[in-house]
C-alpha cells in the first residue's frame, strides 16, 4: 500500500504478518501499533494481582493484526501505550509491562523471552530490578536502562514467550 504523502514511501506485510516500512514515512504505522500496543496494555496491567507467567500467556493470546520487524518501533509504540494508560489510572507504566507488551507487537517469527532480574544495592540506593526482552537469544538493548552498560542486572526469572514459527510440515 503506498502512501499518499509524495515521497514514494511503501509499507508492505512480511510473510509472517508484520508490516515493514521501506522508507522514511512511518507515521501510519506508528499510529496502527499504538493502537494495537493499548489493547495489550489492558491486558499486561494485570500484572499486579495475577502472576506473571499467567498474564505473559494471556498478552501473547491478545490478537495483534499489525506487528513490526523493527524493534525500536515496537518499544516505543508499547512506552506510549502503557504511559497513557497509567495517566488515566486504568494502568502501570514500567518496564515489566512495556516488556510484555513489546513482546506482542514483535513479529511471530521470533523467539522472544521475558528476562526478569535484579542487581545489588549500591550503599545509595534500595535493591534494583528491571525486565527486559530478548529476541531470538539477544537481549534488546533498546530496553537496558541508560548508564546500564558496566552494571548488568542478573537475571533471575527467564519466561519464553514465543517460540519462533517454524513451517509445518505433515509426513504421512
Amino acid at each position: 500500500m503506498a502512501d499518499d504523502s509524495g515521497t514514494g514511501d511503501t509499507n508492505r506485510l512480511t510473510e509472517d504478518g508484520a508490516l515493514a516500512s521501506t522508507g522514511r514515512y512511518r507515521a501510519p504505522l506508528d499510529l496502527v501499533l499504538f493502537s494495537e500496543a493499548l489493547i495489550v496494555a489492558r491486558v499486561a496491567s494485570r500484572v499486579t494481582s495475577r502472576p506473571i507467567p499467567e498474564v505473559a500467556r494471556a498478552v501473547m493470546r491478545t490478537p495483534v493484526i499489525v506487528r513490526t520487524t523493527d524493534s525500536r518501533r515496537a518499544v516505543r509504540a508499547a512506552g506510549r501505550a502503557t504511559s497513557r494508560l497509567a495517566r488515566r489510572g486504568a494502568g502501570l507504566d514500567t518496564c515489566l509491562t512495556r516488556a510484555l507488551v513489546t513482546a506482542a507487537l514483535l513479529p511471530r517469527r521470533s523467539a522472544v523471552t521475558l528476562r526478569i532480574g535484579f542487581r545489588p544495592p549500591s550503599q545509595a540506593s534500595a535493591v534494583d530490578g528491571h525486565a527486559w526482552l530478548a529476541v531470538d537469544g539477544e537481549d534488546l538493548e533498546i530496553m537496558i536502562p541508560p548508564g546500564d552498560a558496566g552494571q548488568r542486572h542478573t537475571q533471575v526469572l527467564k519466561i519464553p514467550m514465543r517460540s519462533p514459527r517454524t513451517s509445518r510440515k505433515f509426513s504421512s
